[in-house]
């Protein structure tokens, strides 16, 4: 599956039923983007996030990531 960095949503809180809920783990920050990396249940979960989307976010913090399932690509192997 193939996220483009721009369809990515961070939030405080879960806001629709395709959000996924999210726990923080560290926040790195590029300038122009962010690298937020934490755990979905259970799994580990890396998200390259706009700049400008960032919600502010603090380590252990739950919030929502989601995106449109309109924009997700599937790769054949």
């Amino acid at each position: 599956m193939l996220l483009r960095l721009e369809t990515i949503r961070l939030s405080k809180e879960e806001q629709s039923p395709e959000d996924i809920g999210f726990t923080v783990a560290e926040i790195v920050n590029y300038g122009d983007s962010f690298l937020v990396i934490g755990k979905s249940a259970g799994q580990e979960l890396r998200a390259r996030v706009p700049g400008l989307d960032m919600p502010v976010l603090a380590r252990g913090e739950r919030c929502g990531i989601g995106w449109s399932k309109e924009r997700v690509h599937i790769v054949p192997r």
